[in-house]
């Protein structure tokens, strides 16, 4: 009896010792799942502080396709001149300048949410166009959606596509998400009330409808596009709103519309999602007078952040809003080429001879901004320039 006593409280001391590992080591797994739904997680910068931080962001390099590295050292007047010249930058050609827009829906609290953006308007130029506000109806614009971590000042240094507005003569809409949503200001796409319309769908629809009518932009020729969480929220604004854009552009941007946590949103940006043709076709079910809506599709070869299993499975849910399903088995328009330092393929799905659905596929490209301006994080240099290969895209859409 002494020794079942004895060897009875060793099994249970073992057992005790064993469950505290196994809650320590649930824990440790749980932080990691967090923490690779977050990439590059910071805390949120206060006022007083933003630009130290702009400064030390100006003074980053890049590795790759957006690898941090150490920052460059340099005296205090060269980090100035860097952020005096990204401002110079941000403004060249145009108008750039802050709003707000305030949801006129209050919250369970009595609450009405507060969003900043940036608005950048081209000045006269070759394209024939005096300004948004003489030539009303005759502007496009395209609102541009950042990623995890980023402002829409960021957000536009590294795409540099306000330089590109103000060749081509359209205006840029960037909404900015605020720390006091989201500590890393990424846009919580897994959300199904967001999903369906609500939350940041609903305020950016809002921002959209007040800028465009102030500005006079052309209402036939609205796009949408996104990095990353803004990747995301794009689609689904295209999606709750077809007949307001002409077309969408995801890059690095999961598939759509079957993540409804947290959790299984690191599950489909790993993985994608068996679910991705069944979500489409219910949806299109729903809403049977879903119109064409184009997009291009922007993936990364080597992104360990969204897995490049989402770039197809999303392309195959936009042919089936798109009705071209039945289309979708053939071989479609391969294009091959080699960009400046990168190779990249371009698959083209075409519908009456019209390209509905285009996927742009860099081969060695992380969880980056292609063609981006490497001095500003989840921007790589190497790469087609993706926010070219956008406006290209856009441009041969229109809302009729």
């Amino acid at each position: 009896m002494t020794i079942l006593k004895t060897f009875g409280k060793l099994w249970l001391k073992s057992a005790r010792r064993l469950a505290k590992v196994q809650v320590v080591e649930q824990k440790k797994l749980q932080k990691k799942l967090v923490k690779s739904l977050m990439p590059a997680v910071k805390k949120p910068r206060t006022a007083p502080r933003r630009r130290a931080a702009s400064a030390k962001r100006a003074e980053t390099v890049q590795a790759g396709a957006g690898t941090p590295t150490a920052a460059r050292s340099g005296s205090g007047a060269s980090m100035a001149a860097g952020i005096a010249a990204a401002a110079t930058r941000l403004d060249s050609g145009g108008s750039w300048s802050r709003g707000y827009h305030v949801s006129p829906l209050a919250d369970s609290r009595g609450r009405r949410r507060r969003m900043t953006y940036w608005l950048y308007v081209p000045h006269a130029s070759a394209h024939g166009i005096a300004s948004a506000s003489a030539a009303p109806g005759q502007v496009p614009l395209l609102v541009m959606l950042h990623g995890c971590d980023q402002t829409a000042e960021d957000f536009a240094g590294g795409t540099r596509m306000n330089q590109l507005a103000a060749r081509h003569g359209f205006a840029v809409l960037y909404p900015q998400q605020s720390a006091s949503a989201h500590a890393q200001r990424c846009w919580p796409w897994y959300k199904r009330s967001l999903q369906h319309g609500g939350d940041e769908v609903a305020l950016v629809a809002g921002m959209l409808e007040k800028v465009a009518a102030l500005n006079g932009f052309d209402r036939s020729r609205v796009y949408v596009a996104g990095l990353s969480a803004g990747a995301a929220l794009a689609q689904t604004l295209a999606v709750q709103h077809p007949r307001v854009f002409a077309a969408v552009a995801s890059h690095s941007g999961p598939v759509y519309g079957v993540a409804d946590s947290r959790l299984s949103a690191f599950t489909v940006m790993r993985a994608g999602s068996r679910d991705a043709g069944r979500t489409a076709t219910r949806l299109l079910v729903e809403r049977p007078d879903f119109p064409v809506m184009p997009i291009l599709i922007l993936q990364g070869g080597q992104d360990p952040v969204v897995r490049p299993v989402n770039a197809g499975q999303l392309a195959q849910q936009f042919c089936i809003l798109n009705r071209m399903a039945s289309t979708a088995h053939e071989t479609p328009v391969l294009r091959a080429a080699r960009a400046a330092n990168d190779a990249w393929r371009r698959t083209d799905y075409k519908h009456q001879g019209r390209v509905v659905v285009r996927l742009c596929e860099v081969t060695h490209l992380a969880h980056a901004w292609s063609g981006g301006d490497a001095s500003l994080r989840y921007n790589a240099a190497r790469g087609p320039d993706a926010s070219a290969l956008l406006w290209d895209f856009f441009r041969r859409h229109r809302r009729r």
